[in-house]
């Protein structure tokens, strides 16, 4: 589980959080709307909150080697994504994206 402190930290730009098993993404990363690096690799992962779709200024997601069944819609919202790292997530069937 992520510390709850962290959802006060809405200033950060980047997450790295690597190998801790969380089994998702808090909701609260909404309000991270100066986050650019979202980097959550090799964790437990099988969502992505919608609320991702609010982070406008992201221009990095690494979701490589998680357990992810599929992959919100609302990602497509993040205008500024330049790079997206879905690599060993073997559930995953498709991308919504149009």
């Amino acid at each position: 589980k992520l510390p709850e402190d962290l959802q006060y930290m809405t200033y950060l730009k980047e997450w790295h959080i690597h190998g801790t098993r969380i089994p998702e993404i808090p909701t609260y990363i909404e309000a991270f709307v100066d986050l650019q690096v979202l980097d959550v690799p090799k964790n437990g992962l099988t969502k992505l909150p919608p609320e991702i779709g609010k982070l406008i200024n992201l221009k990095e997601l690494n979701v490589n080697y998680n357990k992810l069944l599929s992959i919100p819609p609302e990602l497509g919202e993040c205008e500024n994504l330049e790079r997206l790292e879905m690599t060993a997530n073997r559930n995953l069937a498709e991308l919504p994206f149009e």
